[in-house]
């Protein structure tokens, strides 16, 4: 099991790295949505860690079961759960991560006012 430490060094590291490559969180669209509940297949969500980029607001954080071993009954969303939360027209990437879980964030870009 990864300690708290470790996690939030990896969280650092990412954040660190999506930053020099100036990495944006993933556009849902409800074609996604359709395909990712027939098929189970891997979701595209970049690893932001902590990193904020600029433009967008995080406005939520999923807790996810990520080793596809985790039951609808524990804390952790299971990919299902997870699927059947997500919003067409919002921005996703992957927060921080442990061994067994990670935070899905949840972003909406930020309109820039003329």
């Amino acid at each position: 099991m990864m300690s708290l430490e470790t996690i939030e060094a990896e969280s650092r590291k990412t954040a660190r790295n999506a930053a020099k490559q100036k990495k944006t969180p993933f556009l849902v669209e409800q074609e996604d949505i359709d395909t990712w509940k027939a098929s189970r297949s891997k979701l595209p969500f970049p690893a932001l860690g902590s990193y904020k980029p600029k433009g967008f607001k995080l406005v939520d954080s999923l807790f996810c079961d990520s080793s596809g071993f985790g039951t609808e009954s524990e804390p952790a969303l299971t990919y299902r759960q997870l699927i059947d939360k997500l919003e067409a027209g919002k921005y996703y990437s992957l927060g921080d991560c442990g061994q067994f879980q990670v935070y899905v964030n949840v972003w909406e870009k930020i309109e820039k006012s003329a």
